[in-house]
């Protein structure tokens, strides 16, 4: 059976910033396993593993988009500058390669000048930071144009033990989790998985998404905020603690809690992290369709940059802990929901 890894591999080599995400989804069509599956009007991926069509749906979501830009110009020297997609410090920009989604695929290097050189520490705008192709202009025109979706250039690799490095870990460790799910579970009832589109500008994709479903209730697994240094330990979860249980006023308690109740039993590592408003996820977009929900969230170090860090091990507590929930439903369980 393909690993965790390999499945991360395969998903983070696509470029798919919001409104851009077909690479993805195709990606995800060739090494899962589902009875059915459609592409809607916003560009969301929509896989049915079907147990009867008379049965409740369950639907399982992650997002599929990453952060990036948009080609804004090309100087006459050749230099491509970027609108950015999402929130970005322009202070992780330098030095790092791009890659331009155009009629061809082209690398560049986001370059600065040195220091020997360049008088003034001052960090440029995202606006405008050159990514240099090394080629002229009139070449460049033949394959790049305005508007153009640009990705981070950041292969994934391993770091030391379980931990690994890479671009758009945000979400796509989360659509990993599903790819997996999909080869292991086993249901009497429809599980509908969801990779949806445009989360990071606004939870945009899910909403056309939860209308074709009709799901008795949602479960969406996103990246949220890995322990780093020099950050209040309180605002993030050490990686390799498992995934983070989501618990709140916005949260559906009888989901979370027996999410809860069967990690415990399970002796599944995890962790619970209150959100006292809405989320910052596509659940927020989910309950606002009037479909009860949960957050399972995987710690990820480092978000919105080119080297983002996760462990492997949340992944997969992540994927054990879907798959012994999703075991235990039973018809009381749902009935809580068509009376609520």
């Amino acid at each position: 059976m393909t690993s965790l890894f390999e499945y991360l591999k395969i998903l983070t080599e696509q470029s798919g910033v919001p409104g851009h995400e077909h690479n993805v989804s195709d990606a995800i069509l060739k090494i899962c396993d589902f009875t059915s599956h459609m592409t809607d009007p916003m560009g969301n991926l929509i896989c049915i593993k079907e147990a009867d069509k008379n049965a409740p749906t369950i639907l399982l979501d992650a997002h599929m988009d990453e952060i990036g830009g948009l080609v804004r110009h090309i100087d006459d020297d050749g230099y491509i500058f970027l609108e950015p997609i999402c929130k970005i410090d322009p202070r992780i920009m330098t030095g790092k390669q791009a890659l331009i989604n155009g009629k061809k695929e082209l690398i560049g290097t986001i370059g600065v000048p040195p220091p020997h050189i360049c008088k003034e520490n001052k960090i440029p705008k995202f606006q405008d930071l050159p990514i240099d192709t090394g080629l002229a202009k009139e070449e460049l025109e033949r394959f790049v144009r305005i508007g153009d979706p640009v990705t981070f250039h950041s292969p994934l690799r391993s770091l030391g033990g379980t931990k690994i490095c890479s671009k758009a870990l945000d979400n796509r460790a989360g659509c990993a989790v599903l790819c997996h799910l999909s080869k292991i579970i086993d249901s009497q009832y429809n599980i509908a998985f969801l990779f949806s589109s445009q989360e990071e500008v606004g939870a945009r994709g899910v909403q056309s998404a939860i209308a074709l479903c009709s799901p008795v209730f949602a479960i969406s697994i996103d990246a949220t905020h890995g322990d780093m240094k020099g950050v209040d330990k309180n605002k993030t979860r050490v990686l390799g603690s498992g995934p983070i249980i989501g618990v709140g006023p916005n949260i559906h308690n009888t989901i979370s809690d027996r999410l809860r109740k069967i990690a415990e039993r399970k002796n599944i590592s995890h962790t619970i992290k209150a959100y006292p408003a809405a989320t910052p996820t596509n659940l927020r977009t989910i309950q606002e369709s009037g479909v009860p929900g949960a957050l399972l969230s995987l710690p990820v170090r480092y978000m919105h940059t080119p080297s983002e860090v996760a462990d492997i091990r949340d992944m997969e507590a992540s994927a054990m802990l879907l798959k012994s929930f999703i075991s235990s439903l039973d018809a009381p369980f749902l009935e809580e929901f068509s009376c609520y």
